[in-house]
């Protein structure tokens, strides 16, 4: 129906605008508290040093912040350029794609999962097996113990 699916768009619309108000929001909170570290650290050094020490305290400082800037600036310019492209080519996305066709031939996950369970139950037959002839049980013995108390069991019949 073309109204459900105008209501779908505008509320994906609405979300995303959401989600960019409360990240601007994280944005300008992180923002006021560097600000806030920064003037802390400020008071901190003007509090405790003077003179050349304090230059040399404040430089460090600077230095110090100016580096971790830059490297965070370098993580999201690889970050951004992936959004740009991202949302360029949004619009083609698969799910406006004709759906993939699958080829019959090939078995689906559900029967390779049972294969698999089936080799699982004949290698576990196999490790009891090996166990019964090594440790020379009764198998009925064997086939009565829960598995907590196989271990009682293995070492009881020793």
């Amino acid at each position: 129906d073309i109204n459900e699916t105008r209501i779908r768009q505008n509320s994906a619309v609405e979300n995303f605008r959401n989600e960019i108000a409360l990240l601007n929001v994280r944005a300008e909170r992180h923002k006021s508290k560097c600000k806030q570290t920064e003037e802390e650290m400020k008071k901190f050094l003007e509090d405790r040093f003077t003179g050349h020490t304090l230059t040399e305290l404040k430089n460090l400082w600077h230095e110090d912040v100016t580096h971790e800037e830059s490297k965070s600036l370098k993580k999201w310019e690889s970050k951004q350029i992936w959004l740009e492209k991202y949302e360029a080519e949004f619009k083609h996305e698969s799910f406006l794609k004709p759906p993939r066709k699958y080829n019959e031939s090939k078995p689906t996950g559900d029967s390779r999962q049972q294969d698999r369970r089936g080799m699982t139950d004949n290698t576990h037959l196999q490790s009891i097996s090996k166990q019964l002839n090594r440790r020379r049980m009764n198998p009925k013995q064997f086939q009565n113990n829960r598995p907590d108390e196989r271990k009682s069991a293995k070492f009881a019949h020793n």
